[in-house]
């Protein structure tokens, strides 16, 4: 096993994390451990001196937030030919990890998060990802889109189900498509499973092109340095227009419930 002063030079050789958009605007930004300080942290969140980015420790029914703290614009510029709303492309790359209490298996899991406010009130813990409630649940007025990495069963298991997967949110805790969580080797039809809980760092990537409305998701080991060329969850189309409001937060929540598990950022 890699020491932790190694693992996280490569971390910091490895991570990244850009929104750009196409038009007017192009933000890029990269965080990593010298930098993660920066970012606005909420409720469990602390930055280690080791400059993983702990988002919750193994404390039962605890939140944490943390987020890029500039609002990015979302969308593009209009014109009288074309009035309609246009959602930006964007793209994230970030390394996490999950460790559970002991030998069991701990919850609730985390969420790259897309949201009009950093804070979130009334939010729950558990399920709820500490992005939602039962009060608000399912509401278009929430104006969030998550990526949820999620260890236990669903919030609703009859729609959940897999405790080990991957699952893209909007407005709700119940996921418009999920999927186990694995990825493709090259070349291979079937994908490799891994669990989203263990000591091992994890790498993620979110891209969303806003032209053809195509949403694709990838995981792989950090042991893998180049990204999966198939996409883990390929989903078209899928519209942020009515979505993502103008101007919007970026970043990440976790929770734990009756079961609990520390949630990192790495970078």
């Amino acid at each position: 096993m890699a020491t932790p002063i190694s693992l996280f030079v490569l971390l910091l050789l490895l991570c990244s994390s850009s929104i750009v958009a196409q038009s007017d605007q192009n933000v890029q930004f990269s965080y990593n451990g010298s930098n993660l300080s920066n970012l606005r942290r909420v409720g469990e969140t602390v930055l280690e001196p080791s400059g993983a980015l702990r988002l919750t420790d193994k404390t039962q029914s605890v939140i944490g937030h943390a987020f890029y703290p500039h609002p990015i614009r979302f969308h593009l510029n209009t014109s009288s030919s074309n009035p309609n709303k246009n959602i930006s492309s964007f793209s994230t790359h970030f390394v996490f990890k999950i460790v559970p209490s002991g030998s069991n298996r701990g919850g609730h899991g985390l969420a790259f998060t897309v949201s009009p406010a950093m804070e979130f009130p009334g939010a729950e813990a558990g399920h709820y990802l500490g992005i939602l409630s039962r009060a608000n649940d399912d509401k278009s007025s929430n104006h969030l889109f998550a990526v949820e990495f999620d260890t236990v069963s669903g919030f609703n298991a009859t729609f959940e189900g897999e405790k080990n997967h991957v699952g893209v949110n909007i407005n709700s805790m119940r996921s418009v498509v999920r999927h186990l969580a694995s990825y493709y080797v090259d070349g291979s039809d079937l994908p490799e499973v891994m669990t989203l809980e263990g000591r091992d760092p994890i790498q993620a990537w979110v891209d969303y092109d806003g032209s053809n409305r195509v949403l694709n998701v990838m995981i792989a080991p950090i042991s893998k340095l180049v990204k999966p060329i198939r996409p883990l969850i390929s989903k078209a189309i899928i519209d942020l227009s009515p979505v993502l409001l103008e101007n919007m937060y970026v970043g990440f929540s976790a929770a734990t419930g009756n079961k609990s598990s520390a949630h990192y950022i790495l970078g």
